[in-house]
C-alpha cells in the first residue's frame, strides 16, 4: 500500500510527513543518510531536487553547514605557508574585524551573491569604508570561496564579480590623492629647515624621502651599510613593515622588496647627502642605541625612542609641518593641500620625469617592476611640461 500525507496525495520513495505536519525526505548513500526538509509537498521537492543534484554532482554536503570562518581559517593558514608575513598578518587583521563576526558566522552553502553584496555596501555605508579597502577585502574573500568551490562544497562562487559591479553602479572611485608640486614641496621644506623646531625631528628623512623617490618604509630602514657617502649611492634592499599578533597589536619587522626591481641603487642629489651627514654627524655626537630588528641594526634614522619611525608617525609629522605652513601664511591661496607621505614619491616621479626621457633609469630609480606604470608617470608628467612650456611661449610671442 503507497504511503500518503495527511491531504491523501501519494509520496514517494522515501518521502514522508511528520507529525508536525513538515515534510522530508530520505536518502541514504555510502553509509550516509541525508535528507531535504519542506514545509509544503512542493517545497520539500523542490529541495529534494538540488539534494539529489549535489549527491550526483559529488558535493561534500557535510562541510555544507560549516560557517564560512572554517574555510576562512583554513585558507589563512596555506596563505601563512606563501606570503610575506607582512602580508599574512594584514590579511588575518582585516578578515578578523571586518569579516569574522558578520557574513563569517553564516553557512558557506547558505551565503549567496545578494549576500556578500549587501555585506560590501553595509561597510561602504556603514563603516565608512572606501572602495578601495572593499577591494582589499574582495582579494582574500572570494578565493576563500573560489577554494569551497574547487573542493565540491558549494555549486558556485557568489563572491565572484561582486566588487566590480559595486564599482560599476555606485561610480565609487578611489579617493583623489594630493600630490604637492615640486615648487609646493620646495615651499614647505625651506620652512622646515628654518624652523628650530622641526630642523631637529624628522626633517633629514624626509629631506631624504624627497629627494630620492624612496617609499616610506624603504626610507625607515635604510641603514648605514648602505649609505657610500664618498660614491654618492644609496642602496635599497629592504623596508620596514608592520606584522599584527593575536590581540591586533603592532610590531616592526624588515622583509626584502616584493620583487627584484625593488634592490636598486639611487644616487644621492645634494640635499640627500647633506641630510645623511648631518644625520651622522648627530648620531656620533648623541650615540643612541641602536635598536636590532631581525638581525638588522645601524639604522639611519632614529626615533626619539630609538625605533625606526613608523609610517604613521611621518605621515603624523608631514601634517602638522604643513598645518603650521599654512597657519603663518598671510594669503590663503599659497596653502598646501595635506597629502600623505607616498604622494611624495609621486612628486619626486613627476619631476624625475620631467628632467630625463631615459624610462629605463626612471624605472631602476623608482624601483617599478612593471614599466607600465613608469610609462603612465611619464605620460602625465609630459603633458604637465607641454602645457607649462606653452604657457612660456605665449609670453614670448607676443600675439
Amino acid at each position: 500500500m503507497k504511503r500518503r500525507d495527511k491531504k491523501g496525495r501519494i509520496l514517494q520513495t522515501g518521502e514522508r510527513q511528520r507529525s508536525d505536519g513538515m515534510f522530508e525526505f530520505r536518502i541514504t548513500k555510502a553509509g550516509k543518510r541525508y535528507s531535504a526538509y519542506g514545509h509544503t509537498l512542493p517545497e520539500m521537492r523542490e529541495n529534494k531536487e538540488k539534494l539529489l543534484m549535489q549527491l550526483e554532482m559529488g558535493i561534500d554536503i557535510d562541510k555544507q553547514r560549516r560557517a564560512l570562518n572554517d574555510f576562512a581559517d583554513t585558507y589563512l593558514a596555506m596563505k601563512e605557508k606563501t606570503v610575506a608575513k607582512s602580508t599574512y598578518s594584514t590579511m588575518k587583521y582585516m578578515y578578523d574585524k571586518y569579516v569574522r563576526e558578520d557574513i563569517g558566522i553564516h553557512a558557506i552553502a547558505d551565503i549567496k551573491r545578494s549576500h556578500v553584496k549587501n555585506f560590501y555596501l553595509s561597510l561602504m555605508v556603514g563603516k565608512g569604508l572606501s572602495i578601495s579597502t572593499i577591494a582589499r577585502i574582495d582579494c582574500f574573500l572570494t578565493p576563500i570561496f573560489e577554494m569551497a568551490l574547487n573542493d565540491d562544497v558549494i555549486l558556485r562562487n557568489p563572491g565572484r564579480g561582486v566588487c566590480t559591479e559595486i564599482k560599476r553602479e555606485t561610480h565609487a572611485k578611489p579617493k583623489e590623492v594630493n600630490v604637492p608640486t615640486p615648487e609646493e614641496e620646495k615651499r614647505l621644506m625651506d620652512y622646515i629647515r628654518e624652523n628650530p623646531f622641526y630642523s631637529c625631528t624628522m626633517k633629514n628623512l624626509i629631506i631624504t624621502i624627497c629627494g630620492t623617490g624612496m617609499r616610506v618604509g624603504e626610507a625607515t630602514a635604510l641603514t648605514w651599510d648602505c649609505v657610500d657617502l664618498a660614491n654618492g649611492i644609496i642602496t635599497v634592499n629592504k623596508s620596514v613593515a608592520y606584522v599584527r599578533d593575536n590581540l591586533g597589536r603592532a610590531g616592526q619587522m624588515i622583509k626584502e622588496p616584493k620583487t627584484e626591481a625593488g634592490k636598486r641603487s639611487i644616487p644621492m642629489i645634494k640635499a640627500v647627502r647633506e641630510a645623511l651627514e648631518e644625520e651622522l654627524e648627530y648620531q656620533g655626537k648623541e650615540k643612541p642605541e641602536q635598536p636590532v630588528i631581525d638581525g638588522v641594526t645601524g639604522f639611519c634614522f632614529l626615533s626619539s625612542h630609538n625605533r625606526p619611525y613608523t609610517r604613521e608617525a611621518v605621515w603624523a609629522q608631514i601634517r602638522r609641518m604643513t598645518m603650521d605652513y599654512n597657519q603663518q601664511l598671510d594669503n590663503k591661496r599659497d596653502r598646501i593641500k595635506y597629502f600623505s607621505t607616498h604622494a611624495l614619491r609621486h612628486t619626486f616621479a613627476t619631476a624625475l620625469c620631467q628632467s630625463t626621457d631615459d624610462l629605463k633609469a626612471i624605472q631602476e630609480i623608482m624601483g617599478h617592476s612593471d614599466a607600465s606604470m613608469t610609462l603612465t608617470i611619464y605620460a602625465k608628467a609630459t603633458e604637465e611640461s607641454k602645457a607649462c612650456s606653452m604657457v612660456k611661449f605665449e609670453d614670448k610671442i607676443g600675439l
